[in-house]
């Protein structure tokens, strides 16, 4: 299983981010760009850096960012795909988390982000930290808007921070369950 690193997200990678490169100043949508500045146009309205602003880290005033964080648990979809799952583990062989064998089970928001979430969480305190239990083979997302990150949660109780495309389990729904399982799920 492939590992990703939870790393602090940067303005530079952000598709809104921009850099007036001329040298000399033009006004875009009400806003006056000085020669070399950056600027933001993820909002209404294009905002320009400020010399104070962090430098490499994500501005507090960001449009995209969320706070408190999105939180989502993905749970497999039906039975039989959790039975499958079961079965390939039994007989040894590594389980392949893939998102087209997810749906989204619970939704919520949290104040800890991804990267505190790596770092201080074990299986030990999880439930004490999520305030609902995380069970084995599910998939636990945090979103601060900017990048979501996935973890999941191993047979042996270990977390993994993978790779999860959440577009490939949009439209699917938890089918084959009753609404009290689900229930009894997060108690």
């Amino acid at each position: 299983m492939l590992e990703v690193k939870v790393r602090q997200p940067k303005c530079t990678f952000c598709p809104y981010h921009h850099r007036h490169a001329e040298a000399c100043g033009t006004k875009l949508k009400g806003v006056y760009l000085r020669p070399f500045s950056h600027y933001c146009t993820g909002g209404k309205r294009p905002r320009v850096f400020k010399p104070k602003d962090p430098k490499e880290k994500v501005p507090a005033w960001c449009p995209r960012k969320i706070t408190p964080c999105a939180m989502r648990v993905y749970h497999y979809k039906n039975p039989d795909t959790e039975l499958l799952q079961s079965l390939l583990w039994q007989r040894g062989m590594e389980p392949y988390v893939s998102a087209a064998d997810y749906a989204v089970c619970y939704e919520s928001h949290t104040d800890i982000s991804a990267e505190e979430f790596q770092n201080e969480v074990s299986f030990l305190n999880l439930p004490d930290r999520l305030g609902f239990p995380l069970h084995p083979r599910e998939v636990l997302e945090i979103d601060d808007g900017l990048y979501p990150y996935f973890f999941y949660l191993d047979d042996k109780l270990r977390l993994h921070c993978i790779h999860f495309r959440k577009e490939d389990c949009g439209r699917n729904t938890l089918t084959g369950f009753s609404a009290t399982e689900v229930a009894q799920w997060r108690e």
